[in-house]
Parts: structure tokens; sequence; C-alpha cells
């Protein structure tokens, strides 16, 4: 329960840094883990 929060307040972050390195890094990460990799 507290990992989905997590995610969702990543998700947040992107949504408010979509083009910024940082953000696409991030996204790419997150990506990365939701898949399992």
């Amino acid at each position: 329960m507290s990992k989905h929060v997590h995610v969702v307040l990543h998700i947040n972050v992107l949504q408010s840094q979509q083009w910024s390195p940082e953000g696409v890094v991030m996204r790419w990460h997150l990506t990365g883990r939701a898949a399992g990799v």
C-alpha cells in the first residue's frame, strides 16, 4: 500500500517536471520498476 502511494507521488512529480532531465530519468526508472526490471 505504501509502495503504491510512493509511486503516485512520483507520478505527480513527473507530471509537474515532465520535460526536465530529472523527470525523464525518473519516468524511465519508474517504468522499468513497474515492468519488474
